[in-house]
């Protein structure tokens, strides 16, 4: 089936969501793997995202600048597919060292090797600057800089060596006299590389190479000949270990070693080991000495993070403990920050004397995909002046670039991981779909993720809150060893319930392994209460928390599971549960018990089992329609048993029979229920009883999903009547590509409204319960397909310095005040108003200042000029801008007129 381009007012834009980059995290050769930036006066934190570039304000904890690829038109054509990402960001433009202007332009290097010169201060540059580097089909990775010179660090893997080792090339990087090319040259080769890292100045890099005998050999390399003279230090790795080995000490998981990091006066030199064991070698030995080697025991799994800080005082670590450790060299003194979100990846200092900790997070209860969380630490204190994570969705299938931190217990992962890449590559109807709901009064998303809960507002691309709601090891602390093996309870389900003042949460809770109980799963549904009181440690002063109501153990009985739960209509509206077996319960607050209680009962009248259930009420809480494998049955709300036939007119019925399972079931309208089953999408009449339109699907969705999982990819606007339906297809060829179709209809599927295509694999589609349908995709990335597109959300944020122009000129002026003044693409915006405002003199010149001043009150006043000041007045000249109402922009500009 094809579908031809029609002129619709319908509309697709990808303009939220996305996730941080850690383009590094893929390579298992390297430790340092955060990529983000901090400015120079330390008030900015640049974060790349997969979808955009975000721009963090430290002191007020606020995307100030978002960066979309998708709204500049060489962005787009650079970062098409997920090949291509941001692997190092440098301040300033690199190829003008003369003007620089590292206080709002920034250089982003690409795994393709382009650079690209945008501007993180002020309105973005229409033609950025770019730069093609020729490394043939090296993945460049970083760009290190000392005073003024450059040299690029690029990587390719020879598919005859092995597979976890890569060769390195060094390359000086120069640019023409004017700035206009850039070439590489002098290339040194490092061969055979096992893992590397560099000094947190970024002069020195150490490595762990394989040698011609295949003997592992660390090698500390000078990356510049600077103050501290050229060096290339090399001794094999088995030197670090005592001749007299025991039989522990030999065994190849305690020589595995994870992570390297060296400091800025190349004096130490730490190795993390995968037995949890931190060696520190003395780099001032003479080389006819034995090295001098210190021990630091306390990590009981593998260290994945190392980093000294800027005086090589401390010494920090990180990996699945979920903890940060701080080792104090002089002292032997330790330190701790517990109970992160996730395991440890990459930690570095960064900032003047190393005035920050940036952490990079994987959460690693979600095993279908790579979940980053970015950290800003104050180094003074340890508090946390930044959390950044995108949208956290749990697909029902694991993702082929997911990848698995090194463990002392999974040890073949990488193996593993590549065997599955093969098996997808073979599948073609693999089901990435993912469970997101919507509340319908603050358009929140909420996405269940593992034994916590993430709320995500779509409109400020921002995480509102991640919460905790079950009880398990992981969340208190992180899970090590055997640990890993206890599986903790899993969010299976969940429905906001009324106007978003309650959520119903269904989950499965598993027992110890190797048990005669093992398989006697504990089915818990939750009734939560919106929160009143405000949670420090989640974004959003607690606006997304919520607070446990009533807990109801096996609701449905023991080792029954609960399939679907349906959220009734109506403030005071309660939720149908539904199981395997066809029974229904219906669960209601109750004002006297001040509590959720067991309103009606419906027993299971089907003699098997079935996992496709679907439940959904009508608008006047009348009538419950309940799918059950391929039958279709109307119930009466009040007296919760099925209707009789007798009650439809023209030969109708109340029992219908399906050509196959039923998948999922929708109201439309308040006439018209969408049936969708694995071979057609049809809808029925609920006047007449008969089904009047359908749409073969099995050519497209056959096989590809699992249970009510369909249902995830269709939506029903209930305002317009519409329906969203979203196909997704697996591109031929070698690579994991995926493109889908969204497709609107109205409510009878007889007509198509818009036909819409993405070229990548959607997860999700929900109505926003307003005029708009948004959609996730299985890079993270939030869209929206609707009638109108927001400005706001569209266009790309700019909130630094907004009111500034607005100031008078008696204001104080701010640090970049003299940089602003000299872009001509900046407008005044204070003489705007001024010449739209007020009066001119009879020779055609402006007014003096106090006759300004005078006339701007006389307009606050309510005195009529030649032009009356109203809201209207600053729409076009504000229209542009982002989360700022023009009520508040009002209020600006009439404190500058006075």
């Amino acid at each position: 089936m094809k579908y031809s381009a029609v002129s619709q007012e319908y509309k697709l834009s990808l303009v939220s969501g996305g996730k941080p980059v850690l383009p590094r995290a893929a390579n298992p050769t390297f430790v340092d793997r955060n990529v983000s930036c901090i400015t120079g006066d330390q008030q900015n934190y640049i974060v790349p995202f997969n979808n955009q570039i975000k721009v963090y304000n430290v002191n007020t904890r606020q995307c100030v600048k978002t960066l979309k690829f998708a709204n500049n038109e060489l962005l787009a054509t650079i970062f098409t597919g997920r090949d291509t990402v941001v692997t190092d960001i440098l301040l300033g433009d690199i190829s003008q060292p003369a003007e620089r202007q590292e206080d709002r332009l920034v250089t982003l290097v690409t795994s393709r090797g382009q650079l690209v010169v945008l501007k993180y201060v002020g309105k973005q540059l229409e033609q950025p600057r770019f730069f093609q580097l020729a490394t043939g089909e090296d993945t460049v990775y970083k760009v290190f800089e000392r005073e003024g010179k450059f040299k690029v660090l690029s990587v390719t893997q020879d598919r005859q060596k092995s597979k976890t080792s890569f060769d390195y090339h060094l390359s000086d990087l120069q640019f023409s006299a004017g700035g206009d090319a850039a070439e590489l040259s002098n290339s040194v080769e490092f061969q055979d590389v096992l893992l590397s890292s560099w000094s947190t100045a970024e002069t020195t890099l150490v490595l762990l190479q394989n040698d011609k005998e295949h003997q592992r050999t660390v090698r500390v390399k000078s990356i510049f000949d600077d103050d501290l003279g050229p060096l290339d230090l090399q001794f094999p790795l088995e030197s670090l270990f005592p001749d007299n080995n025991s039989v522990q000490q030999a065994q190849t998981i305690n020589r595995f070693v994870t992570c390297l990091a060296v400091d800025n006066s190349r004096s130490q030199l730490a190795l993390g080991f995968a037995s949890g064991v931190i060696t520190l070698v003395s780099l001032t030995t003479k080389p006819d000495q034995d090295m001098h080697l210190r021990y630091l025991k306390w990590h009981i799994d593998s260290v994945l993070a190392l980093v000294f800080n800027d005086d090589s005082s401390y010494l920090i670590s990180g990996g699945w403990e979920k903890v940060l450790s701080f080792w104090q060299l002089s002292t032997n003194m330790q330190q701790f920050l517990p109970r992160l979100n996730g395991i440890v990846l990459d930690v570095q200092a960064i900032g003047k004397n190393s005035q920050f900790y940036s952490v990079a997070l994987q959460m690693t209860e979600n095993e279908s995909n790579a979940d980053y969380q970015v950290l800003l630490l104050n180094a003074a204190d340890l508090t946390s002046k930044l959390s950044i994570s995108g949208p956290l969705p749990v697909f029902d299938t694991k993702i082929a670039d997911f990848t698995q931190p090194v463990s002392t217990i999974n040890l073949n992962s990488g193996a593993a991981e590549r065997k599955y890449r093969k098996k997808l590559l073979k599948t073609k109807n693999s089901d990435f779909t993912a469970f997101v709901d919507i509340n319908p009064v603050t358009k929140q998303l909420y996405l269940p993720h593992g034994t916590n809960l993430q709320t995500y507002d779509f409109y400020k691309n921002e995480q509102v809150a991640l919460q905790y709601l079950t009880d398990s090891i992981q969340n208190h602390m992180g899970k090590v060893r055997n640990e890993l093996n206890v599986k903790d309870p899993q969010i299976r389900n969940l429905k906001v319930v009324g106007p978003g003042d309650w959520l119903v949460t269904y989950e499965v809770d598993y027992p110890p392994e190797d048990l005669l109980s093992s398989n006697d799963l504990t089915h818990v549904l939750k009734f939560w209460a919106r929160g009143t009181q405000a949670d420090e440690t989640s974004a959003g002063g607690g606006a997304g928390t919520w607070e446990l109501k009533t807990k109801v153990l096996n609701p449905h009985g023991i080792s029954s599971p609960i399939v679907d739960i349906s959220a009734c209509p109506g403030e005071n509206g309660g939720v149908i549960s539904a199981d395997n077996n066809g029974g229904l319960k219906y669960w209601e607050f109750d004002e006297r018990e001040n509590n959720w209680c067991l309103k009606k009962i419906n027993m299971p009248n089907f003699n098997h089992f079935s996992n496709s259930v679907s439940t959904v009420c009508s608008r006047d809480l009348s009538l419950v329609f309940h799918a059950f494998d391929d039958k279709l049955q109307i119930i009466d709300f009040d007296s919760f048993k099925k209707i009789d036939d007798d009650i439809f007119n023209n030969g109708g019925t109340g029992d219908f029979t399906m050509d196959s399972e039923i998948k999922i079931i929708k109201l439309v309208s308040e006439t018209v229920l969408l049936v969708a089953t694995e071979t057609n999408l049809m809808t029925l009449d609920l006047l007449s009883g008969k089904l009047v339109s359908a749409l073969d699907m099995y050519p497209y969705v056959h096989g590809n999903y699992k249970n009510s999982h369909l249902g995830r990819l269709i939506s029903c606007d209930s305002k317009s009547d519409k329906v969203a339906l979203v196909i997704n297809e697996h591109l031929p060829g070698k690579e994991l590509k995926y493109r889908s179709h969204i497709i609107v209809f109205n409510s009878t599927l007889t007509a198509k409204l818009g036909d819409f295509v993405h070229p990548d694999y959607i997860s999700w589609i929900g109505w926003n319960h307003d005029t708009d349908f948004i959609f996730l995709d299985i890079s993270s990335r939030l869209g929206v397909v609707g009638t109108t597109v927001n400005t706001e959300i569209a266009d790309e944020i700019n909130r630094e310095g907004l009111l500034d122009a607005l100031k008078p000129a008696s204001s104080s002026v701010s640090a970049n005040a003299d940089a602003q003044t000299q872009d001509s693409e900046d407008h005044d915006y204070l003489q705007q108003l001024r010449a739209m405002t007020l009066k001119k003199g009879e020779n055609g010149l402006s007014l003096a200042d106090d006759d300004e001043e005078d006339a701007a009150q006389e307009i606050i006043d309510g005195a009529k000029t030649g032009q009356t000041l109203n809201m209207n007045s600053f729409s076009n000249m504000f229209e542009n801008i982002q989360n700022v109402t023009m009520g508040t922009l009002f209020d600006n500009v009439m404190q500058v007129l006075q």
